[in-house]
């Protein structure tokens, strides 16, 4: 049926062959806040576009 997915592919997936990466967060938001001499910058008023 084509209702099904064939499991088959998923039995034989080999996490190993996997690449490894290295994730690095980027959590600027946070940074703005921290920062001394810096503000969040306001949304345009309306009617201005």
């Amino acid at each position: 049926m084509a209702d099904k997915p064939d499991m088959g592919e998923i039995n034989s997936f080999d996490k190993a062959k996997l690449k490894k990466t290295e994730t690095q967060e980027k959590n600027t938001l946070d940074k703005l806040h921290c920062e001394p001499g810096h503000s969040v910058p306001s949304p345009p008023a309306r009617g201005s576009l």
